[in-house]
């Protein structure tokens, strides 16, 4: 079946990393900024906010002249980078600079992947596909939720993050080898 093929196996699986790094991510943030004194944490969910409006909107462009792949790769580089830097967070201006990348890089991840998603899937499975990769961000994000929350309780929020981000780095790199590009 249409799970059985190759690139959208290895779609649905980096798109599920991703999600358990940006559902796990919002999700403790408030938590861990309490745990290092940063009150304000609302800095992180402003910046990013902003930084995906401003990326879509002025960036959505990126995708269509240089191509879906090649905008997916730093995307998921910046985004595990994003979620690395968090785990050195001690300030808002942390906060706010991590916001920044995680917004940006997110902002262009989320959407160019669905739309290389569609291009590399001949038009009678489109939505199947498309279910698929909608499934595997949510159940990644609800897997990750949890695995992450058990590592946070055991290690710290610091090493769920760095763990988190390595994790991401993973998907980079399965998708760099594996994945299918399209223009």
């Amino acid at each position: 079946t249409i799970l059985l093929r190759k690139d959208i196996l290895i779609s649905a699986i980096t798109i599920m990393i991703a999600g358990s790094g940006f559902i796990s991510t919002i999700t403790f943030l408030p938590v861990f900024a309490k745990g290092v004194k940063i009150e304000s944490f609302h800095y992180f969910f402003i910046t990013y906010t902003i930084a995906v409006i401003c990326m879509r909107l002025f960036g959505g462009w990126i995708p269509d002249q240089y191509g879906r792949k090649k905008t997916l790769m730093p995307s998921l580089l910046f985004f595990s980078i994003s979620i690395f830097w968090l785990g050195f967070t001690s300030n808002e201006i942390d906060l706010i600079e991590t916001g920044v990348l995680f917004g940006l890089s997110h902002g262009l991840l989320y959407p160019t992947f669905y739309a290389l998603v569609i291009d590399i899937t001949p038009l009678d499975d489109r939505g199947k596909a498309f279910s698929i990769c909608s499934v595997a961000f949510t159940a990644g994000g609800m897997v990750g939720s949890f695995a992450y929350g058990w590592i946070a309780e055991y290690y710290g929020f610091r090493d769920m993050f760095e763990i988190i981000a390595f994790v991401c780095l993973f998907g980079f790199v399965l998708f760099s080898l594996l994945g299918r590009g399209s223009n």
